[in-house]
């Protein structure tokens, strides 16, 4: 068997565990690795090769995007979702979908119902757009996306207020329910009152979720540094990785339950793959220092780990009392800075019982202690 430049090259930078295990059957699409009908479903739609490639739903990426930014009641949001994948019943929808029906309009009788004739086209719809008094003169067009991008442009103009620069929408709605009002109900919605619905429901819509809507909370994380029980230490480590050269920096600092400075280290790693195992590699060699110097009751910390997990799983039960948690990057900025220093450093491996200088800062910085 011959194995290609590239593949040797990857096989050799695989770090082998001295304490691995057998090997197992795992599923590779869950974080624990463990089979669940839940990523069996997010495989089959997401990891495909090109032969089976699954076609995306219809409609511009960019309009979508601005669909979930409208404050505006959830059911339109998904309503104009289905304009923009064309993905609504309409006659002309159906009849793609193998489903023997008439494509004509049913109301007018003139041209093939599709969504664009629906909405804009259709002479009821227009005359909907004319009585609601808004200034939208560039409805007529025959490509749906252009019309949909108008309603977006209208309502971003600085000169439209915020009382009416979601009307549109009502409109376009108003529209789809007066359609299927005179399918299903055999009742004939005169424009002027689809308009009056429409700016009644605007108008609530104004007064209960706009004029009144709170401020939002800010959602702050926390920045402090959480100490360790009484008789405790706490490690915290974080790794940085470069791509383009292939390598780590890693960094770990020890405290104890008072916040007074223990030790730190940095450690330049080559031939690290990602950062997934720069990351598992740190929380390793933070736990090599933790042994070696006789510690067992510790807190390792980070910011947020195959064969890697073996070694961490081992040295982990040779701590006695020892519990991993993780953190957020503003409450590890100690070892973000560590890990991010070795990398400019010309050692691969620094150890200090005191402090750098330059660490100081993040030391008693009032928001990391």
């Amino acid at each position: 068997m011959f194995l290609q430049h590239e593949e040797v090259e990857l096989i050799k930078i695989i770090r082998l565990s001295k304490y691995n295990q057998s090997d197992q059957y795992v599923w590779p699409y869950t974080s624990n690795l463990d089979y669940s009908v839940k990523s069996v479903h997010w495989t089959a739609t997401h990891d495909f090769s090109e032969d089976d490639a699954i076609v995306p739903p219809e409609g511009s990426v960019i309009l979508k995007a601005q669909i979930w930014n409208l404050e505006i009641i959830p059911k339109i949001q998904q309503f104009i979702w289905k304009v923009i994948s064309r993905a609504l019943p309409v006659y002309v929808q159906l009849c793609s979908r193998g489903i023997n029906t008439d494509p004509t309009c049913h109301r007018f009788c003139m041209e093939d119902e599709t969504i664009n004739h629906v909405l804009f086209l259709c002479p009821h719809a227009q005359a909907t757009w004319r009585c609601s008094g808004l200034p939208l003169f560039n409805l007529q067009s025959s490509n749906l996306e252009e019309n949909i991008s108008a309603l977006f442009a209208f309502m971003n103009n600085v000169d439209t207020s915020k009382k009416i620069s979601k009307f549109s929408f009502w409109v376009l709605w108003y529209i789809w329910k007066s359609r299927n009002e005179y399918l299903f109900s055999q009742r004939n919605v005169h424009p002027v009152e689809d308009i009056y619905r429409e700016s009644s429901a605007n108008d609530e819509w104004n007064s209960i979720y706009v004029s009144k809507k709170a401020s939002p909370v800010l959602n702050l994380k926390p920045t402090t540094w959480d100490p360790p029980p009484m008789g405790w230490l706490k490690c915290n480590f974080d790794s940085t990785f470069r791509k383009v050269s292939s390598r780590a920096g890693i960094g770990w600092i020890i405290r104890d339950a008072k916040g007074v400075f223990v030790c730190v280290g940095m450690v330049r790693i080559n031939n690290v793959s990602t950062a997934f195992q720069g990351e598992a590699l740190a929380l390793l060699y933070a736990m090599h220092q933790v042994w070696i110097r006789g510690w067992r009751q510790v807190v390792p910390h980070h910011a947020k780990h195959g064969n890697v997990l073996h070694d961490i799983r081992h040295w982990m039960s040779l701590l006695s009392e020892c519990s991993l948690g993780s953190v957020n990057r503003e409450r590890n900025m100690a070892a973000d800075a560590l890990a991010k220093s070795i990398l400019e450093e010309q050692e691969d491996v620094i150890c200090c019982l005191i402090p750098p200088l330059w660490l100081i800062k993040f030391l008693y910085w009032p928001y990391t202690i």
